[in-house]
């Protein structure tokens, strides 16, 4: 199918923009934001629930937790079809993203150009788009904004593994960069978490795939990837 619509970042010629340059192509999927907040776990230990989301799926997410000034990643949590939660830490405070992209699905590899396009000038004036009730000149309240365009999905692949540890594998994709990732595992038949560098994980990715190691797997281990068109190098 051909390109409708395509919005280029700030800078960027739109008739030869990288896909990562782009703000807006209608042949690519965004990751939509569906919730997010601050939240200051209660007294106690156990299982928590960070929000409710009833999306009735199990929804890609980020979860951070303030550590003294600063904020870092927080591997703790996870979501299933209908909330997200952490396990313990108390009076800590966590700030979530949840996204409106269902994990278990696979979203395929769409590439139209990976080398970066030619400059134009700053522009002054791009494509906003306001919610429903939100103020003017407010960024938070912009569902779109060509100067502060959302991450874009490259793709998302669910592997299903049997076999005796480690496992020990990676999915590639053609960005030539190295991109923006995500790695999920699915930690029991309702659950899934995001997957950190521990001492039995390790996720990491280059310009050509994105690499995964688990030394103690469960016997039938489901992984998702999702592989974003943003670079990080």
């Amino acid at each position: 199918m051909a390109v409708v619509c395509r919005i280029s970042r700030p800078g960027k010629r739109v008739t030869d923009a990288a896909d990562f340059e782009q703000a807006l192509n209608d042949q690519f999927q965004g990751l939509p934001i569906v919730s997010q907040g601050l939240y200051t776990s209660p007294t106690g230990t156990g299982n928590k629930t960070v929000t409710t989301h009833g999306l009735g799926y199990f929804p890609a997410h980020i979860i951070f937790i303030k550590v003294g000034s600063r904020w870092e990643y927080f591997f703790g949590g996870w979501v299933d079809s209908s909330q997200l939660r952490i396990n313990g830490n108390a009076g800590a405070q966590f700030y979530y993203f949840i996204f409106a992209v269902d994990i278990e699905t696979n979203i395929t590899q769409i590439t139209q150009n990976t080398t970066a396009g030619g400059s134009v000038g700053t522009p002054t004036v791009g494509v906003r788009v306001r919610h429903a009730g939100g103020a003017d000149g407010v960024n938070k309240n912009l569902d779109f904004d060509s100067k502060n365009p959302p991450l874009i999905i490259h793709s998302l692949t669910n592997r299903t593994y049997s076999s005796s540890p480690p496992l020990d594998d990676n999915v590639s994709h053609n960005l030539t960069r190295v991109p923006f990732f995500l790695v999920y595992l699915r930690l029991t038949s309702t659950r899934y978490g995001l997957v950190s560098n521990t001492v039995n994980s390790t996720v990491s990715a280059s310009s050509s795939a994105v690499f995964y190691i688990f030394l103690n797997p469960p016997a039938t281990t489901k992984v998702a990837t999702l592989i974003l068109k943003n670079p990080i190098d």
